[in-house]
């Protein structure tokens, strides 16, 4: 059958039609290219995953046993009683015994409470012999000065532990802080500030970065990574799309998305570092070279993450056409780039890492003080102890010393007619 050639050619043109129009919406609504984005994504799950480092159990109980040692032999020399009577009844009682003289001084106010955990802990199974040389020593009240003096020698070298533990938290907090922004971890995160639509979120509202990606790379990693209703298949951190969010409100997918990524990161080989100074250091360096990097015809600053070349860059909407892609801008202040909080947190961090490898160092020594004084004050309150006894077994009272006279006058002096038989 012969088919006519104006069929044929409305054949063509629908064809051409549907071709055109398909490659228009691929064009139009296209998330990012394979491994686009995956050295941002590399840098942002080594700060994702960092821990910050926390002193062992052992360093823990080594600072604790000397602060409770010290404070018990303070106790028991400012009251020989002061163990059974801040000693916690089995059954609560209504009103605390109240504390008088010296031992009142030492426990006012929240100090008692560290006194009634310093005796509970010296009734512990583990420290036996500490609690029996305790109860023997109150025998020999007053304890001796030079016990008093090894004690706060011993407080002292263990409250310089509690530096490092400080420099610790400061770490803590500021690394926290700029993998979340304040926000619940990972299933629970959400965007703050997120509204109206991807580009919004993640790009400058009146030249205003958002919140949530001012504060928290969390939020940086769900802007860069994730699809988003009309551009999915995000690839460009994730071998697979990790998931759409919506970037129109703080909704829940936010944090499962971002779950999905931390699994991933998860399997990175920087994975779960302690947050070193060294580790910290670098991360925020390269970070903050990114943003300075050209994007677009113009070299646009500003960026994070990658942005299709040949026009100007544009909206962070997750097209990667016009200069556009899935990324983050925070504009410029004059003639620099906007300082994300994140940012700054991590210069924190990185500064109090380097001041606790520094304290490290002086940390291990000091444990070694420790150890020896604690040693030291057990050893001293033993030895008093001996001493009072063997004192105590010498001394003589005039009565018997009178009694050996008489008995030796007795044996000596057969003819003295004073001697008698007892």
């Amino acid at each position: 059958m012969k088919i006519p050639m104006d069929y044929r050619a409305t054949r063509l043109t629908i064809a051409l039609v549907l071709f055109c129009s398909l490659t228009a919406r691929l064009t139009e609504c296209a998330a990012p290219d394979s491994g686009r984005n995956s050295k941002l994504f590399n840098l942002l799950c080594e700060v994702l995953t960092a821990k910050p480092s926390a002193a062992s159990e052992s360093e823990k109980n080594l600072k604790s046993a000397a602060q409770h040692t010290a404070l018990l032999v303070s106790l028991v020399s400012a009251d020989k009683d002061a163990l059974a009577t801040l000693r916690k009844p089995n059954t609560q009682a209504t009103q605390p015994v109240e504390l008088k003289g010296k031992l009142g001084t030492i426990c006012a106010g929240p100090r008692r409470a560290d006194c009634e955990a310093a005796v509970e802990w010296a009734h512990a199974g583990a420290q036996n012999e500490l609690l029996k040389l305790l109860q023997a020593a109150t025998e020999l009240w007053p304890l001796p000065e030079h016990l008093n003096e090894t004690a706060a020698e011993l407080a002292a070298a263990a409250e310089e532990l509690t530096a490092p533990e400080q420099t610790s938290k400061e770490i803590s907090t500021h690394l926290t802080a700029a993998q979340l922004g304040g926000q619940k971890a990972e299933a629970d995160f959400r965007i703050e500030g997120a509204a109206d639509d991807r580009a919004t979120t993640c790009d400058t509202t009146g030249a205003t970065p958002k919140p949530g990606v001012s504060k928290a790379l969390a939020a940086v990693a769900l802007c860069v990574c994730a699809s988003d209703s009309s551009n999915s298949g995000n690839t460009g951190c994730t071998p697979s799309d990790a998931g759409t969010v919506t970037f129109t409100s703080e909704s829940v997918d936010h944090g499962t998305v971002l779950a999905v990524l931390m699994t991933e990161c998860a399997e990175h080989a920087n994975a779960n570092q302690e947050a070193s100074a060294e580790l910290l250091r670098r991360v925020t360096s390269t970070l903050a070279s990114l943003l300075e990097e050209g994007h677009g015809n113009a070299n646009a600053r500003g960026y994070s993450g990658w942005t299709a070349a040949g026009s100007a860059a544009g909206n962070c909407d997750g097209d990667k056409t016009s200069g556009k892609e899935a990324c983050v801008y925070y504009g410029l202040q004059g003639t620099k780039v906007k300082k994300p909080q994140w940012l700054t947190d991590l210069e924190v961090a990185a500064a109090a890492a380097q001041k606790l490898a520094t304290q490290k160092i002086a940390k291990q020594a000091k444990q070694a003080d420790i150890k020896h004084l604690n040693r030291t004050l057990i050893d001293l309150l033993r030895q008093s102890i001996v001493n009072s006894k063997t004192a105590a077994a010498n001394k003589q009272t005039p009565t018997s010393q009178a009694k050996q006279i008489t008995d030796a006058d007795c044996h000596n002096h057969k003819d003295n007619t004073t001697c008698k038989t007892p």
